[in-house]
């Protein structure tokens, strides 16, 4: 028997999941039931059908419970901002503070947000998987030590050049820049404690445990909230001692995420044994190749994040432009975070499963499943940014110094969130098509990726920053999304065994003749009822949503009828999972991923004209009374919640049938 084959073999015997679905599908479910009939050494045992639909539902929960958590994190992110905002405004303080917080934002994206779980899960995975635990703490503990003392030894000598500059340049560059780096070196700490919580967020992770690593981040919030708060209600400090005693918070938070991350790894049977020597150690070196194309990868998007900022500072003559990119891509961030970061990661560890385990089919299953429900998700979140940029803004900025001078710096933040949502759904692809190329060991796509998004993203800094400001940075920062986007998915569909046949070309071409029919049909109908004294608004309205939605529902419709058509029979009448005429299981891999996106345009498109309706039947927005504010933002985001809910059972899609059966009923099984 070759090593690879014995490798799968045992692979199978210790995957939990499998050996749960064969208890249950057994006849009684009993003990006494007798042992199935062992299978030929030499193969994978194939799924069993209707496997990748517990293998969807164990996907979406994990990332439920992450999402859950980091809905809790965000707001408390959008709470600790607007204290923040109304504290220091759009000013050169609050500058000096984003730009300084970038290094340990750097260091919690690198290590807490996936390139070091992205390196280090599959390889833990796959040695838990094959039943190698010893090997697997072993290689973590060692990467635990030999990071933790290199960032230590890192920051130390950072600290020393930016005490030597402050202290021998300080004449020459400014109070603004001085403040920066006095900052940076309180801050930079924080990195050695994001290394060593990221390292147990991927032990966690792996042994699917994900609600500690997701409520880690809770605590810097919390962290950070308190040391604004105490300057307003206990301590009078001035606006410079205040944003120092800020920064001083945040390495409280991060020692807090360390301890909140331990216990837990420690209660799963982790056990930590300091190690320096890589002699031996296959895992750490494997690790090691993987992880700095990552961090290459990885750091390439925060040069971005960072190119953004010093064009912002040095182009942009106002103050304040900064602060209001920062804040624009943390909205971007909150549905970003729920939605695609926690399906992608809680992806992951499924994904480098079945790569290892070489059950190609289900993982392309899992990489579609985990791509529809991003979309499903994403797309409708930036319809509802875009329409509702400026009075979110208002309702989580809206105060103290940041609505000086009328207000402008809501007005520009407003316009900076809209043209980051255009590039929402980019972000959101990114994380997860990241993901899943990195489940399969190559990390160099990724960070090919990335660096074309640099090059395409400085490039266009540079044209639009004079005459667009912050805004014309954001739309830069979108199209360079959109780049990176096609570029791994073109790799993606490479390693999956995708070709472009027929069926996709036809898809696109009957989507496409929809939209086009849809748009003459939408004009044609405000054209005639728009402005007519004799035609009630809302009816005018309703009549322009029917232009747009039934001509992509007819043609859809029928696209999917034709295709479908040979596969019907007689015995699927009766199932309940019937689409089309056409159980569930029997749907090709392709009409699945098509289906998504047709129900998903209807339902984004659907929803955001009730948006916009409701958004537009409101009292203008330029008053600042919390009540009015509240109105404004909150009312067309929760009508368009529930017609989002609405249109998704309409238009039946699958995604909102997989979101339920995750989380409210339970899968039915055979026997």
């Amino acid at each position: 028997m070759s090593k690879k084959k014995e490798k799968a073999k045992k692979a199978t015997k210790s995957d939990p999941r499998a050996q749960t679905v064969s208890q249950d599908e057994a006849p009684g479910n009993s003990a006494a039931a007798p042992a199935a009939t062992p299978l030929p050494p030499t193969r994978t045992p194939p799924p069993e059908p209707g496997d990748h639909r517990l293998e969807r539902r164990e996907l979406l929960q994990a990332a439920g419970v992450m999402s859950g958590l980091t809905i809790l994190s965000r707001i408390l992110g959008l709470v600790r901002d607007r204290l923040m905002a109304g504290i220091f405004g759009a000013t050169g303080i609050n500058d000096a503070f984003q730009l300084a917080f970038i290094l340990p934002n750097l260091t919690r994206r690198l290590f807490g947000e996936g390139a070091l779980s992205s390196a280090f899960v599959p390889v833990f995975t796959e040695r838990m998987a094959t039943n190698r635990k010893d090997a697997a703490f072993r290689t973590a503990s060692l990467l635990l030590t030999r990071l933790a003392l290199g960032l230590l030894g890192a920051s130390v000598v950072l600290v020393g050049a930016s005490w030597a500059v402050r202290t021998y340049a300080a004449a020459s560059l400014g109070e603004n820049a001085v403040l920066t780096l006095q900052l940076a070196e309180i801050m930079i700490a924080y990195c050695v404690l994001a290394n060593v919580g990221a390292v147990l967020m991927g032990v966690l992770n792996s042994l699917r445990h994900f609600a500690a690593p997701a409520f880690a981040p809770v605590l810097l919030n919390v962290a950070m909230i308190l040391a604004c708060l105490a300057g307003r209600w206990v301590f009078e400090w001035t606006k410079t001692e205040w944003i120092t005693w800020v920064a001083w918070s945040v390495l409280l938070g991060g020692a807090a995420q360390l301890v909140i991350l331990v216990l837990p790894a420690l209660a799963k049977g982790f056990r930590y044994r300091p190690r320096l020597s890589t002699e031996h150690d296959e895992g750490y070196k494997e690790i090691k190749r993987a992880f700095l194309p990552v961090v290459a990868g990885v750091a390439l998007f925060q040069v971005n994040i960072l190119l953004d900022q010093v064009i912002a500072r040095t182009m942009i003559p106002e103050d304040g432009p900064v602060t209001m990119l920062a804040y624009g891509n943390r909205l971007i961030q909150l549905p970003w975070a729920i939605f695609s970061l926690s399906v992608a990661t809680a992806a992951l560890p499924m994904l480098s499963r079945f790569w290892a385990q070489e059950a190609h089919e289900n993982f392309n299953r899992a990489v579609s499943a985990a791509v529809r429900n991003t979309l499903f998700l994403a797309v409708p979140s930036a319809v509802g940014l875009c329409l509702l940029s400026t009075d979110l803004v208002r309702l989580f900025y809206g105060t103290g110094q940041f609505l000086m001078h009328d207000g402008e710096a809501i007005r520009r933040t407003g316009s900076v969130v809209f043209c980051f949502s255009l590039g929402l759904v980019f972000y959101s692809l990114n994380a997860v098509l990241a993901r899943a190329i990195y489940a399969t060991k190559d990390s160099r796509t990724p960070t090919v990726a990335a660096m074309i998004a640099v090059a395409v993203n400085l490039a266009l800094n540079l044209l639009v920053v004079g005459r667009f400001k912050e805004s014309g940075l954001a739309v830069a920062s979108a199209i360079s999304g959109a780049v990176q986007t096609l570029w791994m998915g073109r790799a993606l569909l490479k390693k999956a065994g995708a070709e472009v046949n027929k069926r996709l070309l036809s898809f696109v071409g009957t989507m496409g003749l929809a939209v086009c029919v849809s748009l003459l049909a939408t004009i044609y109908v405000q054209n005639k009822y728009a402005g007519k004294d004799d035609v009630e608004g809302f009816l005018a309205f309703f009549a322009a949503v029917i232009a747009a939605l039934v001509p992509t529902w007819l043609l859809g419709h029928w696209y999917f009828d034709m295709q479908l058509r040979p596969l019907r029979r007689e015995e699927d009448a009766k199932s309940p999972n019937l689409r089309f005429g056409v159980q569930e299981d029997r749907w090709p891999a392709d009409l699945v991923f098509f289906h998504g996106l047709y129900t998903i345009a209807l339902i984004a498109t659907s929803m955001g004209m009730m948006v916009w309706a409701t958004r537009d039947s409101l009292p203008p927005g330029d008053g600042n009374t919390i009540a009015l504010t509240c109105q404004r933002a909150l009312v067309p985001v929760a009508v368009g919640m529930v017609f989002f809910v609405f249109a998704s059972g309409l238009f039946q899609a699958r995604e909102y049938d997989e979101l339920k059966a995750a989380f409210g009923r339970r899968l039915k099984r055979k026997g």
